[in-house]
């Protein structure tokens, strides 16, 4: 087992230690051969934490379930790689909205692949060669209301995600902005400096 499943194994388990069980919604995970023939039509090439969040699970087998049956990245229910590929015709036309308001991301919108997505709002990492030109490669980024960095990669997302999950003071109603952003420094430091 890789040592990124292992970290959303714990993230699992934290859940589950908070009262909150999605295993029954998780998918199992995908071979390398299935996740090929779902991003084959695509042209994609994942980056390697892609490949492993996917070959652990394969996201929620119902995106639209009770909230206490989701596997949530922070705000986001993880994605399905199928739902996912499907999701990438609404990314790129919130990446077409931003071009032609004149901002400009340096990603190429055929590139990016959602992991994660909450009405409109989604969790995108870049394919490929990532962002060569960010402190970090392959970073999760949001995509819908706002363009910007998240998470510095997939495995900070998931730590982040473990603290906020683990942390009893820092349930939905309970958290303060500072509780939050401090479990988010840790994991991602100077991550909402970086400029898309």
């Amino acid at each position: 087992m890789s040592e990124l499943a292992e970290r959303l194994d714990a993230l699992l388990n934290a859940y589950r230690s908070a009262g909150v069980d999605p295993s029954s919604n998780l998918q199992p995970g995908l071979p390398d051969s299935e996740i090929d023939a779902i991003v084959s039509e695509e042209g994609l090439a994942l980056p390697e934490p892609v490949r492993e969040l996917y070959r652990w699970r394969n996201g929620n087998a119902d995106p639209y379930a009770e909230s206490s049956e989701l596997f949530w990245f922070r705000d986001q229910p993880f994605l399905s790689l199928e739902d996912a590929m499907a999701a990438r015709t609404d990314v790129q036309g919130f990446m077409s909205a931003y071009a032609a308001a004149g901002v400009e991301a340096p990603v190429d919108a055929a590139n990016l692949i959602p992991i994660a997505a909450f009405e409109g709002q989604f969790y995108v990492v870049p394919g490929g060669n990532g962002l060569g030109e960010l402190p970090t490669s392959h970073p999760v980024i949001t995509v819908g209301e706002s363009l910007e960095v998240h998470f510095l990669s997939i495995a900070s997302m998931i730590e982040t995600c473990i603290d906020w999950a683990s942390d009893p003071t820092l349930d939905a109603e309970d958290m303060t902005v500072e509780d939050e952003d401090a479990a988010w420094d840790r994991h991602n430091p100077g991550v909402f400096d970086i400029d898309l």
